[in-house]
């Protein structure tokens, strides 16, 4: 029973070491949101990328003020493809309150009537928002095409660590319980 003891003492002391010094590089904010946009169903498409919260504009060519902003370098991933090196664009509301890339993979904005905004405070200095849940975006070009985008936190390293410390305990746990 001290044997159990000692490697679940040890778990700990490793498991607080390890979630103390863990940190996301979030752009000085501290947290990623992971970005997924799908759709339509007549020529399906999966795009997934991370940005900070708070994203590093640049100087003033990134930005115009009361229009919209660009991200670059980003790595976009594809239908599963990496997509290295892209250029995003995100629009305020008054301009459809959509975002593309530089390639052009997609382009989309607000249903005509709907705006939510994906960022606020000024194009020099967005801070990215969470959506309350999946909104609905069109094709900028055809203005149809019902493209969905979800924006989720992405897990800090110490909530990962944290989980896989529970997991490992509780297999070593039943192991000693059996043995």
């Amino acid at each position: 029973m001290r044997k159990t003891y000692s490697i679940l003492g040890i778990l700990a002391l490793s498991l607080l070491c390890a979630a103390g010094s863990a940190k996301a590089d979030g752009g000085g904010s501290g947290s990623d949101l992971l970005y997924t946009i799908t759709g339509p169903s007549s020529d399906p498409i999966t795009v997934t990328f991370e940005l900070p919260v708070n994203p590093t504009i640049g100087g003033p060519d990134n930005y115009n003020m009361g229009f919209g902003f660009q991200v670059e370098p980003i790595d976009l991933t594809v239908n599963g493809v990496a997509v290295p090196n892209d250029c995003l664009y995100f629009y305020n509301v008054n301009w459809e309150g959509g975002l593309e890339d530089n390639n052009l993979l997609f382009s989309l904005m607000n249903p005509n009537g709907t705006f939510t905004p994906l960022y606020s405070g000024s194009e020099s200095a967005p801070t990215m928002l969470m959506l309350p849940g999946p909104i609905t975006l069109n094709d900028f070009e055809t203005e149809s095409g019902d493209y969905t985008l979800t924006v989720s936190a992405v897990p800090e390293p110490a909530s990962l660590m944290l989980l896989a410390a529970g997991i490992v305990a509780l297999c070593l746990m039943r192991k000693l319980r059996t043995a």
